[in-house]
């Protein structure tokens, strides 16, 4: 039986990333439904809102930058320098049609969905400093969509062990950024991780499939 090359292109491990995503994305969906029926939306928010720690303000407030932009791009750029263009467009893709999905579901289909703020006293909650807070908008959490689809994106590619434990946990947190900043609800995070993660996938499962040469090659390749 004829031996792969060493210098194959890596294909991404569908099966391994979505044992790896799994958890992580039912786990938002399980706890909704488990705190709606005990405490309803408000109250949701409410009890989650009232677990504070030292430090977690900041934490927070940091992971909640990894579904913009200022994380995404830098990512992008890595993945074309030390994996593959393939692995980059994989992400860099994914994330533009999470940006057009929330726009529609957001703008379109959901436009009269109140944030935090806007359906609760700011006296009851506890707000972090220096975020920017917004009222309308909520559903579905678009941070999270993005999260959970170039984490996911990115892992297909990345094979070290430590990333499929590092990438899903990641997207978690910066689901759970948007709550304990008062952003959105648990049930907006809950869709996102499911909206995100299939973005993700089948984005990733149509970029694995185009097969020019090119893609399997990366910056610091093509440039020697």
């Amino acid at each position: 039986m004829a031996q792969p090359s060493a210098t194959a292109p890596a294909r991404p491990r569908f099966l391994s990333v979505f044992r790896s995503f799994a958890p992580v994305v039912l786990a938002p969906s399980l706890a909704w439904l488990y705190f709606e029926f005990q405490y309803g939306k408000l109250g949701t928010h409410l009890f989650l809102n009232g677990f504070r720690a030292d430090g977690a303000d900041a934490f927070f407030r940091l992971m909640t930058r990894g579904g913009e932009a200022v994380a995404i791009v830098p990512v992008f750029v890595l993945l074309a320098v030390f994996v593959s263009w393939r692995s980059a467009l994989a992400v860099g893709l994914s994330s533009i049609l999470v940006l057009i999905a929330v726009g529609i579901l957001k703008q379109l289909i959901f436009p009269d969905s109140l944030r935090p703020t806007g359906l609760i006293d700011s006296e009851a909650l506890h707000l972090v400093e220096g975020v920017n807070m917004h009222k309308n908008h909520s559903f579905p959490s678009g941070h999270t969509m993005a999260a959970y689809a170039w984490t996911l994106s990115a892992l297909f590619f990345l094979r070290a062990p430590l990333f499929s434990v590092l990438l899903p946990l990641m997207a978690l947190a910066i689901g759970l950024s948007r709550i304990y900043l008062s952003q959105h609800f648990l049930v907006d995070v809950a869709a996102g991780a499911w909206l995100g993660s299939l973005i993700g996938w089948g984005t990733t499962r149509w970029v694995s499939g185009w097969s020019a040469a090119w893609l399997d090659r990366k910056i610091r390749a093509m440039s020697t």
